[in-house]
């Protein structure tokens, strides 16, 4: 749930940007994308430990 919340919130202008370079699929998500969700999967992993404990 987090991580489609996560992926409404990145900005359309470095995706666009990325496709216009030529990026797409898989390119597209490691460069750009994952980067982009890197601050929420931390907030994840962190309160998944949290919740664990």
């Amino acid at each position: 749930m987090l991580f489609a919340v996560g992926l409404q919130s990145i900005p359309k202008e470095p995706i666009e940007a990325a496709r216009l370079d030529g990026a797409s699929g898989w390119r597209l998500f490691r460069h750009v994308i994952w980067p982009l969700m890197a601050p929420l999967t931390a907030v994840v992993v962190g309160l998944a430990r949290w919740w664990r404990a």
